[in-house]
Formats: structure tokens, C-alpha cells, sequence
């Protein structure tokens, strides 16, 4: 072999392993999480009270897929799915008991079709959080209200938290799903194995005719003009201090990624000392990613910086969702949709009851205490 054949020949073995160094990272999938797995997994009937698992993911995802939004999906059996559940089988013609049995089950199966649900996705900018992702080198949100009305946008804090909420569910389970995999370093192109949320869930033919909120259930539910519930989502609501609104109103107004006044005088329990304060929209902000202003004046429907609290805290009387179940009803109504409050207040111990824990419940107040009832200027 010549001089310049084993110069050649060092470039090309040079350029291969270059190549290999710049392939998208393909995180290792978790045993028993495998795609395939999950799709195939069945549950254990009847449930037990603590189920978890790809099974119970599985669930999840089916009613998350049909509209019927049991919030983070995190492979856990828990208030919020049981209700979406019971949502689900009302609207499907079967006991409306929140107990998952054979015939709920094979209708969900029947109801998604060959969807999986779990796939393994090559990331895009927009999943890493598009013009709302963190920057570079990173950033936390300070906790006062005036500090955070100095930023220009309540972003995300961190790559793995913009990934969560991009697939409905938390930054521990999508680590769960990708052992070894940095998620914090995730960049585009790289390939993750995620919920298979990339579709909206299926349309419905009916149109939402009215919305009804269950103050004791913590869910809100869309209704056609006959009667019939078209999508479910978990909420938070009032409590005594700062309770939601009684009877009935109607969205004035939708404002997707507002800013918002925060006013001290409006809540029960901070001092009216404390400095007004006008944050800028995104993400984290404390009303989330949409205002939908209902017709009683400082209340409203919105999105949240914690997703992992809806359904099991209480707020300062607005409607709280998970940012992506907000957007999608914020799609499909507008000004004038009727809504009506059913149920009392949520009793003393109700928020424990449905497994928020104190270091949540503490993230819950935060980011309660930080928001207004009522949007800004620009909103």
C-alpha cells in the first residue's frame, strides 16, 4: 500500500468515527417499558387501590388520547384518573363507577385503535420548549412577584421540565422511561422514548355547548346540546378562604399566553402591603399558558406552572388545569360558552385526601400567591 492509499484510508476511518460521534443520542429504553410492552400490557382486574405500571400508563394514555384527560400521565392509579375513567364510561354507555373492568377496558382499547402508547421520537426544537425554552446556561424563576415582573418571559426552568410538559406527563417518569439519558441535555434530534401525545385527542363530532365544573370533584367537564360529556379535565378550585364562584356565567373572553396583574389585596391570605405587580407570560407563569375570563369579575379558567398539583390542591377560587388540557379547551370555545358551577366547597381535608403531598402543596400556594384574577393590559 502506497503513502497516499494510507493517507486516504485514514481519512475515511477518521470521518467514520466522526459521524458516529455526532449521531442523536438513543436513549436506553427501561426493561418492561419497552413500546411493544406497554401497548401489549394488560391490568390486573379488579385494580388494586395502589396500581402502577405500564398497564395503568396504558389507561392513562387511552383516556388522554379520546379527551378524557386524567392530567400527568405517570403510570399511577390515583383521583383524577378514577374520574376521568368514570367521565369515559358515562359517555360511552356504561356504569359511570370510576372501576375499571373488562368492558371499559376493551372499549378504550377498541376506542384508540392501533395508536401505541408509548414511541420513540426524534426531539425538535419545539419539543424542547420552541421560543419558551430555557437559555444555555439555564435560569431559576425567583419566588417574589415583583422580582419576576423584571423578566421578559416566565419560561421554562429547564430542558426536562419543557420535555414533560410537551408529553403530558413529569420529568421523573420520563427519566424512568430513558435510564442514562441526560434529559437536561436533550437537544434536537436526539431520540427519547416519550408518551405518544403527538396528535390532539380525537375530535369529536359534537361541539361543546357548555362547560360544568364540580367543585367537590375537581374536574371540568365539556357537554354537547344534548346533554352529552365530549372531553373531562381535572381542575383545582376554590376553598373556603378564597372560594370558586356558585350558579352560572359564561366565558367573556380567551387570552392565549397572557400577562397578569398580581394583586396582593385580592387574596385571603398576603398582606396587602405587598407591592402590585404586572409578570410576563409563558410557561411558568401563575395563570400558565391561557386566561379564559368568565363573566364574574377577577375569575377566570387558566393554565398552571405545576401540573402535578391539579386535582389535588385547592387555588384562590379560579379554574386551574395543566397547561396543554387549557390550551385545548381554550381551542374549542369562545366567547359567550356558557359555564356553570355544581357541588360545594371542597372540605378541610379533601386536597390530602387526594394524595398532594406537602412539599407540592407548598409549590401549589407559591404559585397561587404569585398570580391575579385578572389580566394584564396586553392580555
Amino acid at each position: 500500500m502506497n503513502h497516499s492509499n494510507r493517507i486516504v484510508l485514514a481519512a475515511l476511518a477518521l470521518g467514520a468515527l466522526c459521524s458516529l460521534l455526532v449521531l442523536p443520542l438513543a436513549a436506553e429504553t427501561a426493561a418492561g417499558w419497552e413500546p411493544d410492552a406497554v401497548a401489549a400490557a394488560e391490568p390486573e382486574l379488579p385494580l388494586a387501590e395502589s396500581a402502577s405500571g405500564p398497564a395503568m400508563f396504558g389507561l392513562q394514555w387511552r383516556l388522554d388520547r379520546l379527551g378524557f384527560s386524567p392530567g400527568v400521565l405517570d403510570g399511577m392509579w390515583g383521583a383524577n384518573t378514577e374520574a376521568a375513567l368514570a367521565a369515559f364510561q358515562g359517555a360511552n354507555g356504561l356504569p359511570a363507577n370510576g372501576e375499571l373492568d373488562a368492558a371499559s377496558w376493551k372499549a378504550l382499547a377498541g376506542a384508540v385503535g392501533d395508536a401505541e402508547p408509548l414511541v420513540s421520537h426524534q426531539l425538535t426544537a419545539a419539543d424542547l420548549g420552541g421560543d419558551e425554552a430555557p437559555p444555555a446556561d439555564g435560569y431559576s424563576i425567583p419566588e417574589e412577584p415583583v422580582a419576576q415582573a423584571e423578566l421578559d418571559c416566565l419560561c421554562f426552568e429547564s430542558i426536562s421540565e419543557a420535555l414533560a410538559e410537551r408529553f403530558h406527563t413529569t420529568p421523573d417518569f420520563l427519566a424512568q422511561l430513558n435510564p442514562g439519558a441526560d434529559l437536561d441535555a436533550a437537544s434536537a434530534g436526539d431520540r427519547l422514548v416519550v408518551p405518544n401525545v403527538a396528535g390532539e385527542p380525537a375530535e369529536k363530532s359534537a361541539e361543546i355547548d357548555h362547560l360544568v365544573i364540580s367543585k367537590q370533584g375537581f374536574y371540568l367537564r365539556a357537554v354537547d346540546a344534548e346533554g352529552n360529556v365530549v372531553y373531562h379535565f381535572p381542575t383545582t378550585v376554590g376553598d373556603g378562604y378564597d372560594p370558586s364562584p356558585d350558579g352560572e356565567f359564561e366565558v367573556t373572553a380567551v387570552a392565549p399566553d397572557p400577562t397578569f396583574h398580581y394583586q396582593p389585596k385580592l387574596f385571603a391570605d398576603v398582606s396587602n402591603d405587598e407591592q402590585d405587580a404586572v409578570l410576563p407570560p409563558g410557561p411558568n407563569s401563575p395563570v400558565g399558558v391561557v386566561w379564559m375570563q368568565l363573566s364574574k369579575e377577577n375569575y377566570g379558567i387558566h393554565g398552571t406552572a405545576e401540573p402535578s398539583t391539579i386535582g389535588h390542591s385547592t387555588s384562590h377560587g379560579c379554574i386551574r388545569m395543566t397547561n396543554w388540557d387549557a390550551r385545548f379547551l381554550a381551542d374549542r370555545i369562545g366567547e359567550g360558552t356558557p359555564v356553570r358551577f355544581v357541588g360545594g366547597e371542597p372540605d378541610a381535608e379533601t386536597a390530602s385526601e387526594r394524595g398532594l403531598d406537602d412539599e407540592q402543596a407548598e409549590k401549589a400556594k407559591k404559585v397561587e400567591e404569585a398570580a391575579s384574577t385578572e389580566p394584564g393590559d396586553d392580555a
